[in-house]
């Protein structure tokens, strides 16, 4: 009888518990589009991403008043968004690594070139609706 009462109480908290468990692993919904303002020392550029996202591939781009970039080597994994993109600047071709993290209705991205040559920049965009 006791056993029976352990078994009864231990799956009843695992069918509560359950929605915590997956909810935690689900994957943050980023698919649509956000907007926000980048920049550094002291400029600021709107910004506007347009992002798809397929199983934990993301793709999309990137529009800036200077210049439209795509997304490649995308994903999304639970609240963590990742890609990059690359840019000429000044005759020179640079790879960026962007890195995201969700939060509701909000990503706080921060990007960095390949080699370190320029300052990590941080920014948040939001879902516009």
């Amino acid at each position: 009888m006791v056993t029976m009462k352990i078994t009864l109480c231990a799956m009843v908290l695992s069918v509560l518990m359950l929605p915590t468990v997956l909810g935690a692993q689900a994957p943050a919904t980023v698919a649509g589009r956000w907007e926000g303002e980048i920049g550094e020392k002291g400029k600021t550029e709107h910004i506007v991403m347009v992002m798809a996202v397929e199983g934990d591939r993301l793709s999309g781009s990137i529009l800036l008043p200077t210049a439209e970039l795509d997304m490649g080597s995308g994903s999304v994994k639970g609240r963590a968004v990742q890609f990059a993109t690359v840019r000429r600047l000044g005759g020179e071709v640079y790879t960026f690594n962007w890195t995201g993290t969700v939060t509701g209705d909000v990503i706080a991205f921060s990007y960095v070139d390949e080699y370190r040559q320029f300052p990590m920049v941080k920014f948040t965009v939001k879902r516009q609706k």
